[in-house]
């Protein structure tokens, strides 16, 4: 099993090793989505335009995920007080809402928390389910897809990233 681990950790880091902004003309739209929060208010991917949105598909049954966000706590730190950034965390897959906000407690996740309860098929996981977790995308200030294999956290260049996006 902890060859399976490993291996899946390294695939992971070849994924987003090589992951780049896209030009401008050649962004598309992210698709819209509406989901709940901890505390059970609705939120929209929508409701950030204007801020470079930082998201995060994970779960807290995912060993890589949950060992990320050290690393993410680290990131959002480096941006502490800025108002141009919004670190969303969309937790997928989830079967137990108390398991889910227990590990944003224990594992400090600040940001915007939000849990799909979208199935297989639904348009949100068309548009965003790449088949695994932790799964980094980056969002223009236009709500465009500026990297959809965004660097994952603690990775070289990915504050520098975020920060071309907040000043374009």
């Amino acid at each position: 099993m902890k060859i399976i681990g490993t291996v899946f950790t390294l695939a992971i880091f070849v994924q987003f090793s090589f992951a780049e902004i896209l030009p401008k003309e050649d962004r598309e739209v992210a698709m819209d989505f509406t989901m709940e929060d901890v505390n059970g208010n609705e939120v929209s991917l929508s409701d950030f335009k204007g801020k470079v949105v930082y998201m995060d598909l994970w779960g807290s049954w995912c060993k890589p995920c949950l060992q990320s966000m050290p690393k993410s706590e680290k990131l959002r730190e480096q941006f502490k007080g800025e108002e141009g950034v919004v670190f969303l965390y969309v937790a997928v897959n989830e079967k137990d809402d108390a398991k889910w906000k227990a590990a944003i407690e224990k594992l400090n996740v600040e940001g915007v928390n939000l849990i799909s309860r979208d199935k297989p098929g639904s348009p949100f996981r068309d548009a965003y389910d790449t088949g695994y977790v932790p799964h980094y995308f980056l969002i223009d200030k236009q709500g465009r897809m500026a990297d959809p294999k965004a660097k994952i956290p603690g990775k070289s260049g990915l504050p520098e990233d975020i920060r071309a996006l907040m000043n374009e």
